[in-house]
């Protein structure tokens, strides 16, 4: 096949076509996305049950579904968590199960419980995936909620016109709620309760058919239609007849159709605003969503009241926009790094051929991508980034190889088909290791592996298309003499043709004078060499294990976005959190005008923040800042200025400041402590605190428990139950004056209102309300609650955390980087502190979370993988060679390519990270490459008849060359990459280093060690061949 596609250039014409043109109409098939999408391997159950504490909703919640789920097969993890007014499961699933069907089993299991509430709503049971809007728009200014959330609708329904544009939401925090409020007074004068006057409103607003009357001419049909859905109809209901005319709604009630009762507010640069939220479906990419989006916007704003305005916030598409423009421009750097190296050193249209494999693979690799399920997206552009250094290796090989055999003075064609051959089965076998260092990557479990599987699927399209280019497509145009090529590059092999003489000329000097030279020293001593290198692995060794190197799980980088969280005591009223929110707003601003005033420009596009996500306690504020070439300050340097002038703000339990992105858990250490008694277990967690507190490096350290709100527990007393009162009775009135009676659900429109029955908030707001309210029983009688229960005054749990049927509290902290380590002090906990806890608190169980165990879990599979991988790697080896000792010489280089690249972070400065030990395991493929290929020519030349040092001279020399190219253009094509400043660029860099530094240092030890090795193999086969042989005599004699 090689030397058919070589005679034919015609062929070779065509196929190079043919993928580049099917490349480029295969982008438009590819699907587009800032993210990639994807289900998550677990299952929410939420069930909201308004009113209830956590006590009540662990309970009458919690525990019966953690019951239903005990039978089915499949589920790893359950984690409960009961707050008040909701409980919630989080469903972890084992690896590889069915999730359809497990999910239909948990939706079964649910469903068919009779013991929830019947207060509780139904259970929301689903499966969440991983998906993000491509753009948020905030609308902000002076005006009422109701006209913010209207124009945020109409905003909504106007984009939704645009054909481009599918599904937008509205993030609207409060629901639509129609509140009826009836006073004490009333009720009273009328005999009434709250449910009673539920009762008449659902009955009174009711759609329902009627049937039909079969008349000759067709049939007739019949509905009664009172559904109701205006203030007026509300107040129009008739409730009782009396002596003087009919009760109406109206009468006794205030009626207002608003929002239901929350503490949520936002605002965005100072003023109430509402959030918009625009997402991709289907074929649609995000930079068409944000172009289509832009365009109506210009047309809307024109027609909203000037004192409303409208922006766009945190538009995805720039960020993969961005790094698209980062592959091209690291595309074009690493094809012109490649074309300058190799043109220095080999004939101009040879570079040129062998620079068209990168993009001839990249066109390949867009035709594979669809079959693969792999989008172009920030994971993906990454990969292709990546492979630019990698991608041309096995073509600089075969090109290198056949330009040898052309200085040998053979024709075109003959050294073309001759050294395509020759060299096939060792590329072959190169590019088939490279990819096998790329599989421990699909044994990461989680989101993580679902994240960084789209590396391997590109590198993998990549490389076989680039042995696709290098074996056939190449042979075919080095065969022959192209003058159209020719013409185009003659003026650039003017140019280049004195450098390319001194760096040719200087490079065979070098290789035939001073390697030959020490290549035969080091050959003679190679027993001090082969001990050299190994007190070199191990000095690099003790570097790594002795804390030299730190290990972060993921890199931590500087963002645009600087987001503070303030968090107070549970139960603060959102009026305070409101204050605390104007205070870091002030500071904010303050430090915002410093800034602007000594850049002499705007540094931030807008300041947004919230009160009552996640409660009324919880405040944040999030500035989003321009793009850092814009602004010119790093943002972790603002952040921290922000956080000195906000300075000790009273009442705040915890406060958080995050300029840095990180992928994972918030946290550093998040350990889970749990034990069958819950007052023992808060009495641990205490005592653990401080013996935590300890540690170097330690700080924020909280824990997951937060006191409650207090609570009346009510009990009906004996006088209740004598009037005839039941639990279920005292509770309902209660309930319907505190927490107020839902009446029904409507649908106006596109909005769900719910429609509720209460009390005047002037009545419900002081315990005294309570303890004076009046009481119905069943025979007319009315009494304080006081005379009819018991009140028993309390605490409440702000939340209660559950896992696979135990309570658990959380300890959480962060760790300064700059004075410990995460890994070591988890390490010292799992040795000294935990073992002596459990010690003294027998029933105590422990495991840690968030990022801790993903990291744990990144790395098992890592680790599984890379055994696989190395495994893989030595069985390919093995097979080419015939040999179990050889393959054992040509992996030698993995250790001294991960010594490289740990130097490399020590001179970058860099931390070793989870991108980094992925780059050191895709290394252990790629330095393989070379070493193999001069093991091969060896074993050629000796069989050729050479001696063995003859044969590893001879061999080294030759190969000096493409093995020095190879080095040069993996490392020049990644170069770009390593002084990138972006922020698309940063979270790439490690595996950048690992992949550069190691392959460079690599380099050095196959072209001295691989010999050494291969010289100091034949030494013991000898000896065993010679002690073989003495035997064999003995025997004899």
């Amino acid at each position: 096949m090689i030397r058919w596609m070589a005679e034919h250039k015609v062929a070779a014409n065509l196929l190079m076509i043919i993928i580049l043109f099917a490349g480029a109409m295969g982008v438009k098939n590819i699907k587009q996305e800032v993210f990639p999408e994807m289900d998550l391997d677990f299952i929410i159950v939420a069930v909201p049950y308004s009113g209830a504490t956590p006590d009540e909703v662990e309970e009458s919640i919690l525990l019966p579904i953690e019951d239903s789920l005990s039978g089915i097969t499949g589920i790893k993890k359950v984690t409960g968590t009961a707050k008040e007014s909701i409980g919630s499961l989080r469903i972890e699933l084992q690896k590889d199960v069915d999730k359809d069907s497990v999910f239909d089993d948990i939706k079964s299991a649910v469903e068919r419980l009779s013991t929830l509430p019947e207060e509780a709503e139904d259970p929301q049971i689903q499966q969440p995936r991983i998906r993000r809007e491509v753009l948020n728009i905030t609308i902000y200014g002076d005006a009422p909620a109701r006209s913010m959330i209207e124009l945020a609708q109409r905003v909504r329904d106007s984009l939704l016109t645009h054909p481009g544009i599918t599904q937008v939401d509205v993030e609207q925090p409060k629901g639509f709620e129609m509140t009826l409020e009836i006073s004490e007074t009333a009720l009273q004068q009328y005999a009434l309760t709250l449910n009673q006057v539920s009762r008449i409103i659902r009955q009174a607003t009711i759609d329902m058919p009627g049937g039909k009357i079969q008349t000759s001419g067709g049939d007739l049909l019949i509905r009664t239609k009172e559904r109701r859905y205006t203030v007026a109809e509300y107040a129009n209901i008739p409730i009782l007849t009396t002596d003087q005319g009919i009760l109406r709604l109206g009468d006794i009630a205030h009626i207002r159709d608003g929002f239901e009762e929350s503490d949520i507010s936002s605002s965005y640069n100072g003023k109430p605003a509402e959030s918009i939220k625009v997402y991709r479906v289907g074929e649609q990419t995000p930079t068409d969503i944000s172009k289509a989006v832009r365009s109506k916007l210009d047309d809307l704003r024109e027609e909203l009241p000037s004192s409303i305005k409208m922006q766009i916030v945190n538009d995805r598409s720039l960020v993969l926009r961005d790094r698209i423009d980062l592959l091209m421009k690291n595309l074009w750097l690493g094809l012109g790094l490649v074309f300058l190296t190799l043109s220095l050193f080999l004939r101009i249209d040879l570079s040129f051929w062998i620079m068209m494999g990168i993009p001839l693979s990249f066109a390949g690799a867009m035709i594979a991508m669809p079959s693969m399920d792999t989008s172009i997206n920030m994971i993906s552009l990454f990969a292709f980034i990546l492979v630019l250094g990698i991608v041309v290796d096995d073509a600089i090989v075969v090109g290198e190889n056949i330009f040898a055999h052309q200085e040998m003075d053979k024709s075109p064609s003959e050294a073309a088909i001759e050294g395509a051959i020759e060299i096939g089965p060792p590329v072959l076998i190169t590019i088939l290791t490279t990819i096998a260092a790329f599989i421990p990557i699909y044994f990461i479990p989680g989101v993580t592996g679902n994240i960084f599987q789209n590396i391997p699927n590109v590198l993998i399209a990549v490389l076989l298309f680039s042995l696709i280019e290098a074996m056939f497509i190449l042979p075919g145009h080095l065969s022959h003499v192209n003058r159209v090529v020719s013409f185009i590059l003659w003026p650039f092999g003017k140019i280049l043709e004195h450098p390319r003489h001194f760096f040719s000329s200087g490079l065979v000097w070098f290789a035939q004078k001073i390697y030959r030279k020490t290549l035969e020293k080091v050959i003679t001593y190679r027993y001090a060499v082969f001990a050299l290198g190994l007190v070199f692995i191990m000095l690099s060794v003790g570097l790594a294990v002795g804390g030299h190197m730190r290990f972060t799980f993921f890199p931590k980088i500087d963002r645009d976005m600087i987001a503070v969280s303030a968090r107070m005591p549970f139960g603060t009223p959102a009026s305070v959190s409101r204050e605390i929110e104007r205070k870091m707003l002030r500071s904010a601003d303050t430090l915002l005008r410093e800034y602007e005033a000594e850049a002499g420009h705007p540094v931030h596009d807008g300041v947004y923040s919230n009160v009552g996500r996640g409660g009324g306690h919880k405040t944040s504020v999030r500035v989003f800042l321009k793009p850092l070439n814009e602004r010119g300050f790093a943002a972790v340097d603002f952040s921290r200025k922000w956080r000195k002038s906000m300075g000790e703000i009273p009442g705040i339990e915890a406060l958080n400041v995050r300029a840095r992105h990180s992928m994972g858990s918030t946290y550093d250490i998040d350990l889970q402590l749990s034990h069958p008694d819950p007052k023992i277990l808060l009495r641990i967690v205490e005592q653990f605190k401080e013996e935590f507190a300890k540690y170097p490096g330690i700080s924020n350290i909280e824990d997951s428990t937060e006191d409650g709100k207090r609570e009346v527990q009510l009990r009906l007393s004996s006088a209740g139950r004598t009037l005839g009162l039941s639990t279920q009775e005292l509770t309902n009135q209660v309930r319907g004056s505190f927490q107020g009676v839902e009446v029904l659900t409507l649908l106006r429109g596109s909005d769900e209102v719910s429609v509720k029955l209460r009390l005047p908030f002037e009545q419900r707001r002081y315990l005294r309300d309570l303890e004076d309210m009046v009481i119905l029983a069943p025979g007319g009688e009315r009494l304080p609650l006081g005379q009819v229960a018991e009140l028993k005054y309390g605490q409440s749990y702000s939340a209660i955390r559950r896992v696979d049927g135990r309570r658990i509290v959380s300890v959480r902290a962060l760790v300064d980087s700059g004075v410990s380590n995460t890994g070591e002090i988890v390490r010292s906990l799992k040795k000294d502190l935990l073992p002596k806890t459990i010690s003294q608190n027998p029933a105590l169980q422990f495991s840690f979370e968030g990022s801790r165990r993903a990291q744990t879990n990144t790395m098992t599979g890592v680790k599984e993988g890379g055994i696989v991988a190395i495994v893989l790697i030595f069985s390919l080896l093995a097979l080419q060679f015939r040999s179990y000792f050889q393959p054992i010489i040509i992996m030698a280089a993995i250790p001294f390519g991960i010594v490289g690249a740990l130097i490399g972070h020590l001179l970058l400065g860099y931390n070793l990270s989870i991108i980094s030990v992925l780059g050191l395991v895709a290394l252990t493929g790629i330095v393989v490459n070379d070493s193999l290929i001069l093991v091969d020519f060896i074993n050629r030349s000796r069989a050729k008849g050479s001696s063995i040092a003859q044969a590893v001279v001879e061999s080294g020399v030759r190969r000096f060359r493409p093995i020095l190219l190879t080095t040069l253009t993996t490392f020049f094509g990644l170069l770009p990459m390593l002084f990138e400043q972006s922020l698309q660029a940063r979270f790439l860099i490690p595996m950048a280093i690992s992949l550069a530094f190691g392959v460079l240092f690599s380099t050095f030890v196959i072209l001295i060690l691989i010999p050494v090795l291969y010289i100091i193999l034949e030494d013991f086969k000898g000896f065993f061949r010679r002690k073989h042989y003495k035997l064999s005599v003995n025997k004899i004699y």
